[in-house]
């Protein structure tokens, strides 16, 4: 595989990349690079897959404190598995599992909470080549292989799809206030 997998924690770590074509479902690749550094700047961590000196695909890993406005808000040890895309030239070489994969290196993950809405609205069903349903099991079993189990919530852009679902890794470290605390925040009502 000629691809690399690097971790960013800085917004001065986009300058001057590139990035390669094919990105859309999430954010267009002419905007993948100020995506990133605006989430850099809000305190993610973005895992990015590099190939011949160009982004090819990114995670972007928040911390509760930027979820804003969310139930998930300054939980402690909280991180949000936002953005996950390959462009549609790099998909198919294992490249969204290589980059979960580095989420140990990217954070603390034995001492975290990392939850991920997988929403059908940021699937890419028209490039993938996949219904809706191939695409969610091809998207949970990635999850699961690093860690990510099912966990139900009424959070209200989950439940606004029924192939939509949240995964969450648990961290083996992680204190009990924190699992409560966000054991809480699942159901709201």
């Amino acid at each position: 595989m000629s691809e690399h997998i690097e971790v960013w924690r800085s917004p001065e770590q986009v300058e001057g990349v590139r990035v390669a074509t094919g990105f859309g479902s999430i954010v267009r690749s002419d905007r993948v690079a100020a995506a990133l550094r605006s989430c850099l700047a809000l305190g993610a961590t973005i895992v990015v897959a590099v190939q011949h000196e160009e982004v090819v695909g990114y995670a972007t890993v928040v911390p509760s404190s930027a979820l804003v406005h969310e139930r998930w808000h300054d939980l402690p040890s909280v991180h949000e598995l936002g953005a996950l895309e390959v462009a549609a030239p790099a998909r198919r070489r294992q490249l969204g599992t290589a980059m979960l994969g580095e989420l140990p290196r990217a954070l603390e993950a034995d001492h975290a909470i990392v939850f991920a809405r997988a929403l059908v609205g940021h699937w890419d069903l028209g490039r993938s080549g996949l219904e809706a349903m191939q695409y969610r099991r091809m998207l949970a079993g990635m999850l699961s292989r690093v860690g990510f189990a099912h966990e139900r919530t009424d959070d209200p852009e989950v439940d606004d799809h029924p192939l939509s679902f949240l995964t969450v890794r648990y961290g083996r470290h992680v204190d009990v206030a924190s699992l409560y605390a966000f054991s809480q925040r699942l159901r709201a009502s």
